[in-house]
């Protein structure tokens, strides 16, 4: 789920090399596709970038275009940028007027003004220590927050990420905020932040769970009681962070007998921090979560065979 424009769900179907890149609108009171639109063609894994909903446009970020779909889904415009990468590309965002660029390559962060072809170089890649030797830890998946006065990126790492990092671009510090082995700012799409679920604190050798306010740049611990099992990476779908709510999934996993796995799904008030923990429970099917609602609702798909899956949604709080 990318967002909600006039009262209807906006989601964009998967990012597999090769595929077109889909946009539609949801109905909510029956999870029904009003409508769909294609936005790209056969579009390379490593070349899409995300997208932003800016007032009556919906962009489609591609790593040397932007594609400008009017929030009817009716037509689309493209406009090319270029994009002075050094070495590999690692992720690009677009200001709401389209003139800015924050975008990551192997020498570090890196701020454009389209006007003027000024480029910035805000933080170096750093190194990382790995068995083969030093790596280079660069940024990935940046993303301006806080109306555009910040960034926020992820710093890689060996086999598992560096932490989230804040970047305040009118002063020009940085700051490492959250530092869990599979933090990541991949799949921003509200201005509210980031919910770190069960990750691994590296200072501490204990999992937590934080939530970063991209205003504030407060950092808050949030107790689970229930943490379930934390022995396995977790995928970005098992976790969503909206604009007033964020939901998450927790598991206890029978890795014997998958039938006897149960998967909850809690909510977070993003205003009050108050958790709700454990509002659904499913046994056996695997659980991502598709989205949350500004009213709180939580949309989840459930798979336990190709003939048992469907889409559910949770009341409201």
């Amino acid at each position: 789920m990318v967002g909600e424009i006039d009262g209807k769900l906006l989601f964009c179907n998967g990012y597999n090399a090769g595929k077109d890149i889909v946009l539609m609108y949801v109905d909510k009171s029956n999870m029904e596709v009003i409508k769909s639109f294609v936005a790209a063609e056969n579009v390379k894994s490593d070349k899409f970038c995300g997208l932003r909903i800016f007032g009556d446009n919906i962009v489609v970020k591609l790593n040397d275009k932007l594609i400008i779909v009017d929030k009817d889904l009716n037509s689309k415009k493209e406009k090319s940028i270029s994009i002075p990468y050094k070495g590999n590309p690692h992720g690009l965002d677009v200001s709401s007027d389209l003139k800015r660029f924050v975008f990551s390559d192997d020498e570090g962060l890196k701020l454009m003004d389209s006007e003027n072809h000024s480029v910035k170089l805000l933080i170096k890649s750093a190194k990382e220590n790995a068995p083969s030797g030093e790596i280079p830890s660069v940024h990935l998946y940046p993303h301006f927050a806080a109306d555009e006065t910040k960034i926020v990126s992820t710093m890689s790492g060996y086999e598992w990420t560096n932490g989230i990092i804040v970047y305040d671009i009118q002063s020009g510090t940085m700051k490492k905020v959250i530092d869990s082995g599979d933090s990541t700012t991949y799949g921003v799409y509200w201005d509210s932040g980031i919910l770190d679920v069960n990750g691994y604190e590296r200072g501490t050798g204990k999992i937590k769970t934080f939530y970063l306010n991209f205003k504030t740049v407060a950092v808050t611990e949030i107790p689970i009681k229930n943490t379930g099992n934390t022995d396995f990476i977790r995928g970005g779908s098992m976790c969503y962070t909206g604009k007033n709510y964020a939901a998450f999934v927790t598991c206890k996993l029978d890795y014997e007998d998958e039938a006897n796995s149960i998967y909850y799904i809690s909510r977070l008030n993003l205003k009050t921090l108050e958790l709700e923990p454990e509002i659904i429970s499913v046994k056996a099917a695997q659980v991502c979560i598709l989205g949350v609602t500004e009213d709180g609702q939580i949309i989840f798909y459930y798979n336990y065979n190709p003939s048992e899956n469907g889409i559910a949604i949770t009341a409201k709080p």
